[in-house]
């Protein structure tokens, strides 16, 4: 039997001919388009994952970086607070001396006098409610923060300093109008009333004496309005700051010193801003009679424009510390709660 020639096959022969492997007789599992993961899509996925836990990680990390912060922090407040107003010891009382009556102390003063009178812990007099009220205030604040953060619309014609400036002033707002308005005014008339330690009791006394709104929502303009600066002020400078930091000096020192560096620098950025409304807040929270602008208007006629800084020194000091605290304890605990290498 004579032995047939090989047969060979060009390029043009397969591309005329029919295919090698026709689709008919393939079993459908051979068919069926084979899905592969498009790994671009990774990012989105976890920009989806975020949105919808964005809410209830903020209240958890928020509560728990509150609490530490305003426990390390209220000292600054107290002291604060009674060098604002005319506390007992400008105007004189029994247990002060009479060479105090007339005369207004400064923080170091302030500072002597009640601890000879109460000792280390009278610092923390009017603690209760303010570390209490700190966590919810906390908690709504960085929930409402992260929710706007994720909105991916705001991201088009924003930069990332601006979109956090944004956040910022929306979740100081619903923090001020929540919240901070009803501990902020416990808190200053706690810190002036000694016969009832029992906030409890003096929140009732206080509700039968004027009422539920003064009771709980005095002051509320110039708190909205000093919260709504403070933390977009903050909030965005402090992260900025925090940014820049590590990627200077990321190799040098650790993620958690940089921040604490940059919450310094971010607290004392809206101190200047918003010390006049906190001088306010405070004066129409201890009871003082009026409007914003009535008490505006008694206040600069009693003690000009430097009666809009009373307090000043020791509000510096309890801001820094807090921004500082809260901000590192909250990309900590998000890293071990969460296991989220991101930061906030």
């Amino acid at each position: 039997m004579k032995e047939q020639p090989p047969t060979i096959i060009t390029p043009a022969d397969i591309t005329q001919s029919e295919p090698l492997i026709s689709n008919e007789v393939l079993p459908e599992a051979v068919t069926t388009p084979l899905v592969v993961d498009d790994m671009s899509n990774a990012g989105d996925s976890k920009a989806s994952f975020t949105t919808k836990q964005a809410g209830r990680r903020g209240l958890l990390l928020g509560a728990i970086a509150s609490a530490i912060q305003q426990t390390a922090s209220y000292p600054f407040d107290f002291l604060k607070v009674n060098e604002q107003l005319n506390n007992p010891i400008r105007q004189g009382s029994s247990s002060n001396s009479t060479t105090h009556v007339g005369r207004r102390l400064g923080m170091i003063q302030i500072a002597k006098h009640y601890y000879k009178i109460g000792g280390p812990f009278v610092f923390w007099r009017g603690g209760l409610p303010s570390i209490l009220g700190a966590i919810p205030r906390c908690a709504v604040r960085f929930s409402i923060f992260e929710m706007v953060m994720n909105q991916q619309h705001l991201g088009t014609n924003l930069s990332l300093d601006e979109k956090r400036f944004f956040a910022g002033a929306v979740a100081g707002g619903v923090e001020a109008l929540t919240v901070a308005t009803i501990t902020e005014t416990i808190k200053t008339k706690l810190v002036l009333e000694r016969s009832h330690p029992n906030f409890l009791l003096y929140l009732k006394e206080s509700i039968d004496r004027i009422g539920v709104r003064r009771t709980f929502y005095q002051g509320a303009t110039p708190t909205v309005i000093k919260q709504m600066i403070n933390h977009s002020m903050r909030f965005s400078v402090t992260l900025h700051l925090r940014d820049l930091f590590i990627q200077k000096w990321g190799d040098q020192y650790s993620a958690a010193f940089l921040t604490i560096c940059a919450g310094l620098f971010g607290g004392a950025s809206c101190i200047i801003v918003t010390q006049p409304f906190d001088v306010l807040k405070t004066r129409m929270q201890s009871g003082e009679s009026g409007s914003m602008v009535q008490c505006m208007n008694r206040l600069y006629k009693h003690h000009g424009i430097r009666g809009f800084y009373f307090g000043l020194v020791p509000r510096t000091g309890r801001v820094m510390m807090e921004v500082s605290i809260l901000y590192t304890c909250y990309d900590l605990l998000k890293k071990l709660v969460y296991g989220d290498e991101e930061r906030l």
